[in-house]
């Protein structure tokens, strides 16, 4: 019986892989195409924008007074929104308002309420002011 029953043999066959007439690229090559692809595919996309970017540099070139002052206004109001949030934090921190408020009284006390301490802390400010500007 067993004679009868045979199983037939499978043969497993590998796929062939013909070599190719090219050597593969070395990785260095491939990034190298690829960003001189990659700049060429930004500089055909953007060659529409030719006449039009001419216009708008000229735009900022007429208006820069003005951008600049809607830019500078605008980060004076993100630097007001960053510092409100930090002052919020620091007195969300219990006891350190009221630690900072008595450091504020002795610096006060101390270097404010006599005329010659006011103006050394005014002359040391001017110093401070000077070198970090260049002026001295």
């Amino acid at each position: 019986m067993e004679s009868e029953m045979q199983t037939p043999e499978v043969q497993e066959t590998a796929p062939s892989v013909e070599p190719s007439a090219e050597p593969a690229a070395a990785p260095a090559d491939k990034a190298g195409s690829l960003v001189d692809s990659l700049r060429q595919t930004l500089a055909d996309s953007l060659s529409f924008l030719g006449p039009t970017w001419d216009k708008v540099q000229a735009f900022f070139a007429e208006q820069r007074k003005t951008i600049s002052g809607v830019v500078l206004i605008s980060l004076a109001v993100l630097v007001l929104v960053l510092v409100s949030g930090v002052l919020g934090i620091i007195n969300a921190i219990p006891f350190l308002p009221a630690v900072l408020e008595i450091l504020g009284l002795w610096f006060a006390a101390r270097y404010l309420v006599m005329a010659e301490s006011r103006r050394a802390v005014v002359q040391e400010f001017s110093e401070f002011i000077g070198k970090i500007t260049g002026q001295s």
